[in-house]
């Protein structure tokens, strides 16, 4: 994965738990030389075409939150894709079935023995994805200001009317309080 030959996917989300890792149902039991996987990951985005999943599963010896690396085509392993999306259709979401999905002893990931391991994750990417509804957000303004200023009624483009112009301030308003508490986020995670 580091020389980018290889797609990765995080498989934490789950049907019923969302990233509720403390929730997790997906089950890991130990056997002769490895672990047998067995549960469902939903929204798990490119798990359609990742080469390598990090799937987070609870063990059966110690009902601990552990992560097992499991390659594309294991015995076991399915992942469909998931239609229909209303929002961020540029990334491919799946549903992950493993059913009595094998994987060895070397694929469980040293050093996770508890739901506050995959925390420690979440919380990096969880500021990741507070930036997206701010982007959004930024070019939802930038649309409607640009289209306030080309569309003409009464002879005059709309954004010369004060209505229009207290929306889009209110708008820019709220972006830059989004921005700025995600800016005071990323600090408190730096800090």
């Amino acid at each position: 994965m580091a020389k980018n030959d290889l797609v990765g996917c995080w498989a934490l989300t789950e049907p019923s738990h969302g990233s509720d890792a403390s929730a997790l149902t997906c089950t890991a039991t130990k056997v002769t030389g490895g672990w047998l996987i067995d549960g469902q990951k939903r929204w798990i985005g490119n798990g359609t075409w990742a080469d390598v999943v990090v799937v987070w599963a609870r063990s059966s010896v110690d009902n601990k939150v552990n992560a097992f690396i499991i390659r594309k085509g294991t015995p076991g392993f399915t992942a469909t894709k998931i239609d229909n999306k209303i929002a961020l259709r540029c990334v491919q979401n799946a549903d992950m079935v493993f059913e009595r999905c094998f994987v060895p002893d070397s694929a469980k990931l040293p050093g996770v023995e508890a739901f506050k391991d995959t925390n420690k994750v979440l919380a990096l990417s969880r500021i990741m994805v507070s930036w997206l509804p701010v982007g959004m957000a930024m070019g939802a303004y930038d649309m409607a200001a640009r289209y306030l200023s080309e569309r003409s009624q009464f002879g005059t483009p709309l954004a010369s009317f004060q209505l229009m112009q207290e929306k889009l301030a209110r708008m820019l308003g709220n972006i830059q309080v989004r921005e700025h508490i995600t800016i005071f986020n990323c600090y408190m995670i730096v800090v």
